[in-house]
């Protein structure tokens, strides 16, 4: 069950205690996944639907990996042509888990994008306020404070950004809420994948969307 997810990844902890009585184990499994994952600059996590199944999934931060996935990809899509656009952004990751922030992260820098990351809203108003303007920015669903929706609302009217430079992080099987004009706010999902980075992040810079900043709402 979703409320049980949390406490898989604890030592000595299973979800199902009737499992361990019939098949055995100590429950540190996915507590060692865990800690793997961490040391690997990543975070492990699953969705599961009671009766049907569960999917585990994690992520690690590979810098070097990432920068060569990233040339084969704009090679092949012919996207070079955006590079000198996108190596004079700037972006802030919103996320209160920071090794999600620093995958997104990784990902945007190896497109040449500045990047800043806050792991609160008032870490994110903070840099704002103090003079930072981000070109695009990448805000976590759920985060632990507000709404997801009016929290990007916020930070778009605050930093003078179109609501379509603001893209939400969500939960793995997640689909993005609609916007104030009737429109999905553009999301990618976890764990995250360079190629919905650079997607989002193409879409963002290359196409004009008039009358969607915040301020106009």
């Amino acid at each position: 069950a979703k409320k049980n997810i949390a406490k898989l990844f604890e030592p000595f902890s299973q979800s199902d205690g009737s499992t361990t009585r019939k098949y055995g184990g100590t429950g540190l499994g996915l507590s060692i996944s865990r800690k793997l994952a961490e040391l690997m600059n990543g975070e492990i996590n699953a969705h599961s639907i009671e009766g049907k199944g569960s999917t585990f999934w994690f992520t690690t931060s590979m810098p070097a990996a990432v920068a060569e996935q990233a040339d084969k990809i704009r090679q092949h899509n012919g996207w070079d042509s955006l590079l000198p656009t996108l190596e004079t952004k700037t972006a802030l990751v919103v996320h209160h888990c920071p090794n999600s922030a620093h995958c997104i992260g990784n990902n945007l820098k190896s497109l040449g994008v500045s990047v800043l990351e806050a792991e609160s809203l008032d870490q994110a108003e903070n840099i704002i306020q103090q003079g930072i303007a981000p070109n695009l920015i990448f805000l976590a669903l759920d985060m632990p404070t507000g709404s997801g929706l009016q929290n990007s609302f916020k930070l778009a009217e605050l930093a003078g950004l179109p609501e379509s430079h603001i893209t939400l992080v969500t939960p793995e099987m997640t689909s993005a809420p609609t916007n104030s004009h009737g429109q999905k706010q553009p999301s990618i999902n976890s764990p995250i994948h360079f190629r919905s980075v650079y997607s989002v992040t193409k879409e963002s810079f290359s196409t004009e969307k008039p009358g969607l900043t915040a301020a106009n709402k």
